[in-house]
């Protein structure tokens, strides 16, 4: 009966180890895992804040071309009135 008994002690010391080692192991590779999903996450916010950036710069810079657009829009309109000017200038000279 006594070796029964260590048997069984040391059968139900293995399983508790085994339980208690799977457990560590467990708890080992969550921790790296949520290490690398950490490392990636932080990767992913980093190209996101630089994709924001960039977005931002091209539309400082079309708001840049859209005000020089307007302003040589306006420039024509006053070459274009000008010419009109000069053209009923030269007609009335002509005219006479």
């Amino acid at each position: 009966m006594t070796t029964e008994v260590i048997v069984l002690i040391v059968g139900i010391c293995a399983n508790i180890s085994g339980i208690l080692f799977a457990f560590l192991g467990f708890r080992r590779n969550d921790r790296h895992d949520n290490k690398n999903e950490g490392k990636d996450e932080g990767t992913i916010m980093s190209d996101i804040t630089h994709i924001k950036q960039s977005v931002d710069r091209m539309e400082s810079d079309v708001n840049k071309l859209d005000e020089r657009h307007h302003l040589f829009a306006e420039r024509l309109a006053k070459v274009e009135e000008g010419m009109s000017n000069i053209q009923k200038r030269i007609e009335e000279i002509h005219g006479k």
